[in-house]
C-alpha cells in the first residue's frame, strides 16, 4: 500500500540555484529544493505505474488522452484503459476501464446473464460488446486540480482489477465457490 512519501517529488534544478544565508562566519550559498505535489493527470499515474514495475503508455485517439496497459491474469491477458477528463463545475471524471482479451460470443446469453446479476450486485458497470471482449468500467469524480488522492490506488488495484479478475475467472469457469467446512452432524 502506497503511503504518502510516495508521492513527494524532490527536485532540483539543473543548474542549482542559491540563497545567501548570513552566519557568523560570512555569507554561505545554499541550493534551493522545490517540492512538488503531485497532482492527478495522467503523466503522474504513469510516473507511480512505472516506479512500481508497471509497463504503460499514454495513447491519443480522436483528441482523448488515456493510459493503456496490459495485464496478465491467470485465466488470460487484459487491457485496462485510465482517462482522466475535466468536466463543468471544476470536476476531473476518471474512468477505468478492463477489457478481456478472450471473446464469448458463443456464450453470449450466459454471459449477459451473468454480468447483469454481477451489475446488480457489484459496484460496476459490465457489459459484452459486438466481437465478445467482457468490459467492466469504474467512473470516479474528483475536484479539478487535486492532489493525487491515495485512494485512486486502492480503487485501481484493490477494487477494479480484483473485480475484473473475480468476473475473469468466473467467465472461464475457474472460479470455483467456497466449500463449507463439514459440521460435526456430518461427521
Amino acid at each position: 500500500m502506497p503511503d504518502e512519501k510516495d508521492f513527494k517529488l524532490s527536485l532540483e534544478p539543473a543548474q542549482p540555484q542559491t540563497s545567501h544565508e548570513t552566519s557568523e562566519a560570512g555569507t554561505t550559498p545554499q541550493p534551493i529544493k522545490f517540492e512538488i505535489t503531485p497532482l492527478l493527470t495522467l503523466e503522474t499515474l504513469k510516473k507511480y505505474l512505472e516506479a512500481r514495475g508497471i509497463n504503460s503508455q499514454i495513447l491519443d485517439q480522436n483528441n482523448q488522452r488515456y493510459i493503456q496497459m496490459i495485464w496478465k491474469f491467470e485465466v488470460g491477458d487484459a487491457a485496462v484503459l485510465v482517462s482522466l477528463n475535466d468536466g463543468p463545475n471544476d470536476t476531473t471524471r476518471m474512468e477505468i476501464t478492463c477489457i478481456t482479451h478472450n471473446q464469448y460470443t458463443d456464450r453470449r446469453a450466459e454471459v449477459l446473464d451473468l454480468l447483469n446479476g454481477r451489475n446488480r450486485e457489484r459496484h460496476f458497470a459490465r457489459s459484452i460488446d459486438a466481437d465478445g471482449n467482457v468490459w467492466l468500467e469504474y467512473v470516479a469524480f474528483y475536484p479539478t486540480g487535486i492532489q493525487l488522492p491515495l485512494q485512486v490506488w486502492d480503487t485501481m488495484f484493490g477494487g477494479v482489477l480484483m473485480h475484473f479478475e473475480d468476473d475473469y475467472k468466473t467467465l472461464e469457469g475457474k472460479n470455483t465457490p467456497p466449500v463449507a467446512a463439514p459440521s460435526e452432524a456430518d461427521a
